[in-house]
């Protein structure tokens, strides 16, 4: 069972070049996310009364197109796997011929919102949620790599329009801020972001970023080193990821 939406590009989502923006790309995925949940029944409210949410731990994109202002897309999710604490999803945006535009692979994990454990999902809840065949995108095995003399740059005060309901940073908030320190003629095709801990209001994240031939990798890090998150824009696609295009 998964779930699927139309929409139409919003002026507000583009950039200065009249297509949508990557982390506005991020946040209909992740609306997607919570419309499913609702529409199982286990909505913000559900999981609040739990005291439990669903926390995003990694993600890759791949980028074949973006849509421009005033474009109607179709936005869906489908959940692979609900497994002990941890869940996996896929997502895809079409355009209203059904090309697909991006399709994404991610990791979540339900944690507890009193202490930060994680949260076994129930039997039930897995089954609400149903499972899927996963989309062919190539499973990264190793582990993005920051150089270690990548230069550190000035610190990002976390501030309140940063956060969600979560009171943490929001997902697409990390695209957003990234994507605003690289060369604007770098074209992003594969987006991968690994998540290591929440920001929360009045943190300051200091990004570190390396530039290269064909990708840009960094984080954001805390005053000691340790990471936010960690990610690599590709300007290409792997062999395999080239063939999920044709889906």
């Amino acid at each position: 069972m998964g779930y699927e939406f139309t929409s139409r590009v919003r002026y507000s989502e583009c950039g200065q070049n009249e297509v949508l923006t990557y982390d506005h790309l991020a946040d209909y995925f992740q609306d997607c996310t919570v419309f499913h949940d609702a529409s199982v029944g286990m909505g913000m409210r559900y999981w609040s009364d739990k005291q439990a949410m669903w926390v995003l731990t990694a993600w890759k994109i791949l980028i074949f197109d973006r849509p421009a202002c005033g474009d109607l897309i179709r936005v869906r999710t489908d959940a692979i796997e609900c497994k002990g604490f941890r869940g996996l999803r896929n997502f895809t945006m079409r355009n209203e011929e059904g090309k697909l535009l991006a399709a994404a692979h991610t990791k979540w994990a339900l944690i507890s919102t009193e202490n930060g454990r994680p949260v076994r999902i129930l039997p039930e809840e897995g089954d609400a949620y149903g499972h899927n065949q996963p989309l062919p995108i190539e499973e990264e095995r190793e582990r993005i790599q920051v150089p270690e003399d990548a230069p550190k740059g000035d610190g990002i005060e976390v501030m309140p329009f940063y956060l969600d309901s979560n009171h943490h940073v929001n997902n697409a908030q990390y695209i957003k801020l990234i994507q605003d320190l690289i060369p604007e003629d770098f074209p992003i095709h594969t987006l991968r972001v690994s998540y290591h801990s929440s920001a929360t209001l009045g943190d300051v994240m200091y990004p570190r970023i390396a530039v290269g031939a064909h990708s840009i990798t960094g984080a954001l890090e805390n005053a000691d080193g340790n990471p936010f998150v960690i990610f690599e824009f590709r300007d290409c696609f792997s062999e395999t990821d080239k063939n999920v295009a044709f889906l």
